[in-house]
């Protein structure tokens, strides 16, 4: 049985299942779970200017934590802890949560279920990109659950129903590690691309709003069944002479030539006939 919801650490994704949470007790009443309270737990050098009905917002200091003594800690029976915090921050909030009748959760897609030998421990990874500015529809984000026992794949699949998720998927570890190593790929590196036709636009004082329509399309592809159907370019058409003349307008950046003449060459290996 649950007896408070726990949300540690108040990045994008704790921010998003804070929202999440929020709007299954304005729809009902209640916390996800039945939980009697929700609570934030924040570092204590941190102060949220939010006051909302009902949250408690707990500051605590991880870097000054006593791993070996229960006393003062902000858990207790019955509580489901959902962490969001960093990954290299995981484990040691998990030592802080491995306390019978606790249930742990973390939030990474890079990080394995953490072996507790009295908390309950599983994993609620959300494959999506969050933005505190963007409120998060819970039903279109799919979601990839790992449980250490029955209890916590209960919790977890109550947790999903109670925020309306619609794809809600049970993988292993080393699963969820190979999906976000992809989603780095699709998500992450995109973004970057788009900031370097950003950067490369605003060294020649152009303005970079020219590029957003060709980036709205490219969005739009990305929806095909596979993408490299919709791949143009001149690498895709072995234009050696614009590469050149791209590498040559490189030459007083290394590193991002490199990076051209990397993708360029992988492309043309992966689409030669």
């Amino acid at each position: 049985m649950i007896n408070r919801i726990l949300i540690w650490g108040y990045g994008r994704v704790g921010h998003a299942l804070l929202q999440g949470c929020l709007k299954v007790k304005l729809a009902t009443g209640l916390w996800p779970l039945n939980a009697s309270n929700l609570s934030v737990i924040i570092g204590s050098s941190k102060k949220s200017d939010e006051n909302l009905d009902g949250v408690d917002w707990i500051p605590f200091d991880l870097s000054v934590a006593e791993f070996n003594s229960l006393e003062s800690l902000p858990i207790m029976k019955g509580d489901l802890v959902i962490a969001t915090v960093p990954d290299h921050a995981i484990e040691n909030v998990a030592k802080l949560c491995n306390v019978a009748g606790v249930t742990f959760i973390h939030c990474s897609g890079a990080t394995p279920i953490i072996d507790l030998h009295n908390a309950n421990s599983g994993v609620f990874y959300p494959l999506q990109t969050f933005d505190k500015e963007t409120p998060t529809n819970w039903s279109t984000v799919p979601v990839f659950l790992e449980s250490a026992n029955d209890v916590v794949k209960n919790a977890l699949t109550d947790l999903c129903s109670s925020l309306q998720i619609e794809n809600v998927n049970h993988i292993e570890s080393s699963q969820r590690e190979y999906l976000h190593m992809s989603a780095v790929f699709a998500n992450n590196y995109t973004i970057a691309m788009a900031g370097i036709a950003h950067d490369l636009l605003n060294k020649a004082n152009m303005n970079s709003d020219w590029i957003r329509p060709i980036m709205a399309q490219t969005a739009a592809n990305l929806q095909a069944l596979n993408p490299w159907d919709k791949l143009t370019g001149p690498a895709k058409r072995n234009d050696l002479v614009t590469m050149r003349k791209h590498e040559s307008m490189l030459a007083d950046d290394s590193a991002l030539k490199q990076l051209y003449q990397m993708m360029s060459l992988y492309i043309q290996r992966k689409t030669k006939h």
